[in-house]
């Protein structure tokens, strides 16, 4: 994300955005980007009104057009009562509302969004995914980093799946899924050593094994009669390919952020 907009130099390779290269050429590219940072960047001494309306005179907007504008996105980000409200006062969510609203005043044709829903309570976070499906509807262009394993496979037509600052794999997260693993998944709570299944891969923790199959009720029979009884059938999901590739849960890795999607 800092080379995307032009923040660190580059050891190899290159980015362009809108035929503007990066870092050259970041101050005409940051015209059609908007970023949604993981910290807030709301000008708490302000309100939410004064918050996008000095954002919005930056890129040169017409007064009228910047006016209606703002009060479009408070609209859509259910934030126009609060048009007067003073950033401090406002709740986690609401600034990280206002964040998106701020992003996207100048009608970027790329977004980049940073864990947008990092820390929010589900009811606002589902929120910010229907704003972003909205997005990808209008024909934006959207970079998403997210730990939320399900935010990816829900938003994402593609994904970069990286561990340790290196990328691992990459395409449809759909079609990733189906590429690596088998399309169930039994979660075996018992400490009972499994037997061998045909056909099926595994992974094991301290007080669980998650084994993928093709045949989850032929595989849970099998299980049965062996006494292992505490067994749940699922899909098979993004989270479970992470895993597989990387023989971790993403938790383990939150702390030092290394790895990502």
């Amino acid at each position: 994300v800092r080379a995307l907009l032009g923040l660190v130099n580059l050891n190899k390779g290159n980015i362009s955005i809108m035929n503007y290269k990066i870092p050259q050429e970041v101050k005409k590219a940051k015209r059609y980007i908007g970023v949604v940072p993981q910290e807030t960047n709301l000008d708490i001494e302000l309100n939410v009104y004064e918050n996008l309306l000095i954002y919005g005179n930056l890129f040169s907007i017409p007064k009228e057009i910047l006016k209606q504008r703002i009060h479009k996105l408070l609209e859509d980000m259910e934030l126009l009562n609060k048009i007067n409200e003073n950033v401090e006062h406002l709740s986690g969510g609401m600034k990280r509302k206002l964040m998106l609203a701020k992003s996207l005043i100048n009608n970027p044709k790329l977004i980049i969004l940073d864990e947008p829903t990092v820390g929010l309570d589900p009811e606002i976070r589902k929120h910010i995914w229907d704003k972003i499906i909205n997005l990808k509807s209008e024909g934006k262009t959207i970079i998403l980093t997210t730990h939320y394993l399900d935010e990816a496979q829900s938003l994402c037509d593609k994904v970069f799946i990286m561990d340790k600052g290196n990328i691992i794999t990459s395409g449809n997260p759909e079609t990733l899924i189906k590429q690596y693993l088998p399309e169930y998944v039994l979660e075996i709570h018992s400490k009972i050593q499994l037997p061998e299944l045909k056909n099926t891969k595994k992974i094991e923790f301290e007080n669980y094994t998650i084994l993928f199959t093709d045949n989850p009720k032929e595989d849970k029979n099998l299980l049965h009669k062996k006494g292992i009884k505490n067994i749940k059938t699922r899909p098979t999901n993004l989270e479970d390919l992470f895993l597989f590739l990387t023989g971790k849960k993403l938790e383990e890795n939150k702390n030092g952020m290394d790895s990502n999607i």
